[in-house]
């Protein structure tokens, strides 16, 4: 370590002593630390908790994508301190095509970050290695195997303890993958909001009921558009997104409780035309999709597992406008279905990829998409039923799901490419058993 800090150096260190930065001066180097863990005291309880992050690398997420520049990234990771070390992980990438033009790259995947007792983990599936700080304060990761890559995460602060009427900001998230709406929302997106007095009772509307614009004497607007209310609580309610927002639009929401009004947050950077996130088993965004077989609409899991050439049904929110149009808070119609926009012009792919013992390869395998729209009769819901390959999956392995929705399609000006997936066991992780 004595040559990387020889010279000297510009270092800035934190006003509480857990972080510092740094550079050489006139250099092309920087550092970023974090106060050490007290010996022995490293567990998965430290880390529980919504971090803000940035970080960049030189080999491209995952690696599936060769670059000629570096690409940089800021996001969250929610931990939450289980035993698995389950997480949820969320990055908004900037790819630089060649100094020319660059690709914005929406990425979201759950995850397992198992820490040690002197604070380190990984490396994990995205090939990064963490150090933990002083009482999970914060962490610092650098990537493996071949990957240039330095990430830094900050420990969101707890929301205020505030009497009253009030929306964390911070907890603002997708209700099926339970990722922060860093990234904007969309059209008919399910979110979920945390806060304070949000509601002076607990209901929600029952399946096969259209969603109000008004539930429990709650009411909310994106810009001043009416959102349907899907579910209230005292400290959590669940909305759709209108489909109506414009986008690229700037979101302001603000939710009314019998008359008063709470505090205005900004919701990402704005509108998107999709922001797919999968529903899975747990209801948590983390683990196994809630899928089910086509056919017989039982669970697909590792008792009752996918079958190659047979058609899997997954539930989702955030696939954006739909043809025909409905109503906000309408029930999705069954003749003619309303299919998601984002299929019909071609943009959207399913790929099941196979990380097992024994698989062929990590290549993408493409299903076949037979519809992809609003779940006929359920208002709120899309529907994406998908056909299992015949080829590239190992019979009895864990396979995990991914969407990817290229907006280049919508938009030639403005590319940009949202790739959803939902990681997890054995080595990597997966979704639906095969």
């Amino acid at each position: 370590m004595n040559p990387l800090f020889t010279g000297t150096k510009t270092v800035f260190a934190s006003p509480d002593g857990n972080f510092i930065l740094g550079w050489t001066p006139g250099g092309l180097d920087i550092f970023f630390g974090v106060k050490a863990l007290a010996a022995g005291t490293g567990t998965n309880g430290i880390s529980q908790g919504l971090y803000f992050t940035a970080g960049f690398d030189v080999a491209g997420m995952l690696q599936k994508r060769p670059l000629v520049s570096p690409d940089f990234y800021f996001g969250t990771y929610h931990m939450t301190g289980n035993a698995n070390g389950d997480s949820l992980v969320q990055q908004v990438t900037n790819l630089p095509l060649g100094g020319v033009t660059a690709i914005t790259w929406d990425f979201s995947t759950d995850d397992q970050i198992v820490v040690n007792p002197d604070g380190t983990a990984g490396p994990d599936a995205l090939e990064y290695r963490y150090a933990f700080g002083a009482e999970g304060q914060g962490f610092v990761a650098i990537g493996t195997q071949g990957m240039f890559g330095l990430v830094v995460g900050v420990r969101a602060e707890a929301p205020p303890a505030v009497a009253g009427f009030y929306l964390d900001r911070a907890s603002v998230a997708n209700a099926a993958s339970y990722q922060p709406v860093i990234a904007g929302v969309a059209p008919g997106e399910l979110i979920t909001l945390f806060g304070s007095g949000l509601a002076s009772m607990t209901m929600a509307v029952a399946g096969g009921e259209p969603v109000p614009l008004r539930l429990g004497g709650v009411s909310a607007t994106l810009n001043g558009i009416p959102w349907p209310v899907f579910a209230v609580s005292p400290n959590q309610i669940s909305i759709l997104v209108p489909y109506g927002v414009a986008p690229y639009g700037a979101v302001n929401l603000q939710v009314t409780n019998n008359g008063v009004a709470s505090n205005v947050v900004s919701v990402g950077p704005g509108v998107n035309f999709s922001q797919p996130g999968m529903f899975s088993q747990s209801q948590d965004g983390i683990g196994f999709a809630a899928a089910r077989h086509a056919a017989t609409e039982e669970l697909v899991d590792q008792a009752n597992p996918a079958q190659p050439v047979e058609y899997i049904s997954i539930y989702m929110t955030g696939l954006g406008t739909v043809t025909p149009a409905i109503a906000d808070g309408a029930l999705g119609p069954s003749n003619p279905l309303s299919t998601a926009d984002c299929w019909t012009n071609g943009s959207m792919s399913v790929v099941f990829n196979d990380y097992g013992p024994g698989a062929p390869s990590e290549s993408d395998v493409l299903g076949t998409i037979q519809f992809a729209g609003l779940a006929p009769g359920l208002a709120g819901l899309y529907q994406v039923n998908v056909q299992v390959p015949t080829n590239g999956l190992t019979p009895g392995d864990l396979v995990e799901i991914e969407f990817q929705i290229d907006h280049e399609r919508f938009q030639p000006a403005d590319i940009k490419q949202v790739y959803i997936r939902m990681d997890r066991e054995p080595q990597f992780r997966a979704d639906a058993p095969c």
